[in-house]
């Protein structure tokens, strides 16, 4: 019931040799400047002092007005309004997983350290393949699965260092692990529409339905939406020119033509640049150790392993 119709399925397995799917870039540099956006994000909410719902809405709808530019140089407006019935269900579904995903994530760092958060959110790569395999009939091969659990070691002997237990950072983790999950589910739709939407027309509608979602939490907090000092703005601009555009734009761009499972194990990378970072700017308690070299080489060699054994094939 919950599979993905058979039509759709014939859609998603892009021919490498088909010019019109072939990507024209390398999906593989993309997604490195991805993860290089995508480690700012850490950092840059632990330097803010607005809440995580007003990071979020700001992050969502900054990265907006670019992606209006976008439109309009592409000439793509009319394609926002043809779009599938069905589709418009998974859309509003993958803008709702993303603003959930950036809230608890952002609370995350509130209870514990960056490493504990990264650690845990980075769990998304099984949920992932579970909900690949389920829905779109992409199974990993062994030796994806084998690339999964090394890259996944990786990530554990990273977090496992900076590891925050206890009863507020448990909460921390705990809120860090759904966003995983809902991470997980966000990239497995994008990995089904993007085979058949434009990726400003995608973007542009699941980020809007994600920044309509946090309204209502702003509205009834209280929070101001724009009365806030230089800093923060400068803030709310980083995180919508480097983790949202360049990482999650650059992500949803690269879900045309690699597996969701295999995207999502690319963030595994995350912890790498969020954890020197955060040992660069931040210092004290996020000083990384002899286990960010050694988790950092795990990852890259599980995601190495898990890209290249598809290598041929469609990703």
């Amino acid at each position: 019931m919950w599979a993905l119709p058979a039509r759709d399925r014939q859609e998603a397995e892009l021919s490498p040799d088909d010019p019109a799917t072939r990507p024209p870039v390398p999906p593989t540099l993309v997604i490195a400047l991805a993860a290089v956006g995508i480690s700012w994000a850490a950092i840059l909410v632990r330097w803010s002092d607005v809440s995580a719902y007003v990071l979020a809405f700001w992050r969502l709808t900054l990265s907006l007005a670019v992606i209006a530019g976008a439109l309009t140089a592409s000439r793509e407006w009319p394609r926002l309004f043809e779009v599938r019935r069905s589709d418009a269900a998974l859309l509003v579904l993958a803008g709702l997983l993303l603003a959930f995903h950036f809230v608890t994530w952002f609370i995350s760092l509130d209870y514990t350290t960056v490493a504990s958060s990264t650690l845990f959110v980075s769990l998304h790569p099984i949920f992932a393949a579970g909900l690949s395999a389920v829905w779109l009939h992409e199974r990993p091969s062994r030796r994806e699965w084998s690339g999964i659990a090394v890259a996944l070691t990786g990530a554990a002997v990273i977090g496992g260092a900076g590891l925050a237990l206890g009863p507020e950072a448990m909460k921390g983790n705990m809120l860090a692990l759904s966003a995983g999950v809902a991470d997980a589910g966000y990239f497995v739709i994008g990995r089904a529409l993007r085979r058949r939407l434009g990726i400003w027309p995608y973007v542009g509608w699941v980020y809007l339905v994600a920044a309509l979602a946090l309204l209502p939490f702003i509205c009834a907090r209280g929070e101001a939406l724009f009365d806030y000092p230089a800093r923060e703005w400068w803030i709310f601009i980083g995180l919508a020119a480097g983790p949202m555009l360049l990482g999650h734009t650059g992500l949803n761009w690269v879900l045309r033509y690699v597996r969701a499972y295999i995207v999502n194990l690319a963030v595994l990378s995350e912890p790498i640049g969020a954890s020197l970072l955060a040992w660069w700017l931040l210092g004290g308690d996020e000083v990384p150790g002899l286990s960010t070299i050694v988790g950092g080489v795990l990852i890259l060699t599980g995601l190495a392993v898990s890209i290249y054994s598809r290598r041929g094939a469609n990703l």
